[in-house]
């Protein structure tokens, strides 16, 4: 991420940075891009919007994100439906996470939709194996 960031402050010169967050979860990684975003652009506007399937994750993003006072629209919804995506992304799109889900199905119809509306949005695919280091690290944790 802190190479996406600085990237970002040396390229991207714009007042606002529209993120789209596809399989949100409990809003962890948006969250921490979110906070280093702000803290490397802290004149920048940041509006997020995420989508994932589960209620409690929905509301605990829409919770995290609401202390960090970002404009957010988190919703419910399955990011594989391309209609949920382009409602979303309908204001535009600067910065696309697609975190863990692409082992859930197919994703080809929504990363061709985005490439197609949005062809200078940065999209990030995150992918975490469950037997890698950082999941070791985090069950020995709890």
């Amino acid at each position: 991420l802190k190479l996406l960031i600085e990237e970002l402050v040396r390229y991207k010169k714009m007042d606002t940075l529209r993120m789209l967050d596809l399989g949100c979860g409990t809003g962890e990684v948006a969250c921490n891009l979110s906070a280093q975003l702000l803290e490397a652009l802290p004149l920048m506007n940041l509006v997020y919007r995420g989508l994932d399937i589960n209620n409690n994750s929905v509301a605990k993003t829409q919770d995290l994100l609401n202390q960090l006072n970002i404009n957010a629209k988190v919703n419910v919804g399955d990011c594989f439906e391309q209609e949920n995506v382009e409602d979303l992304a309908k204001d535009g799109v600067d910065i696309v996470l697609i975190s863990h889900v692409v082992y859930w199905g197919d994703i080809t119809n929504v990363v061709n939709f985005i490439s197609t509306k949005h062809p200078n949005a940065v999209l990030i695919f995150i992918h975490q194996h469950p037997f890698s280091f950082l999941s070791a690290l985090r069950e020995k944790c709890k």
